[in-house]
């Protein structure tokens, strides 16, 4: 009787494990599949206590990379980041601290948001390419 009940757990759980497994092919799959609608280049300025220009590229699967160049302090720095649906998230400088919040939601091709930087912070402005 142990062993039927042991055989019939042990078939339960093989069960369950393929189900998961399948679940993970299948989100596998989707994320393959899966290209953001904010990809592209977008191109403006950011301004404030600092000022200078601005690029943002997102990939087909919600990567940022975006660039930044100071005339304030005639530097160019790269940022890294990504997206949380329109939301850029932790679009930072590993060196600076340079960091950019925005949403990508606009009823025009400008999108805005706000930067930080140590105590000092502004706004930016880009337009989709």
């Amino acid at each position: 009787m142990n062993c039927r009940i042991f055989v019939f757990l042990l078939l339960l759980l093989s069960l369950v494990s393929c189900e998961t497994l399948i679940e993970n092919i299948a989100n596998n799959i989707e994320y393959d599949n899966y290209t953001s609608p904010y990809a592209g280049t977008y191109i403006g300025t950011y301004s404030g206590q600092d000022s200078g220009t601005l690029k943002i590229t997102v990939d087909s699967k919600d990567l940022v990379t975006a660039t930044r160049y100071s005339t304030v302090f005639k530097m160019e720095e790269n940022l890294y980041g990504g997206m949380i649906g329109p939301a850029l998230h932790q679009v930072s400088s590993r060196e600076s601290g340079f960091t950019v919040t925005g949403s990508f939601i606009s009823q025009t091709r400008t999108f805005t948001g706000n930067w930080s930087q140590n105590g000092i912070s502004g706004t930016w402005s880009v337009t989709k390419q």
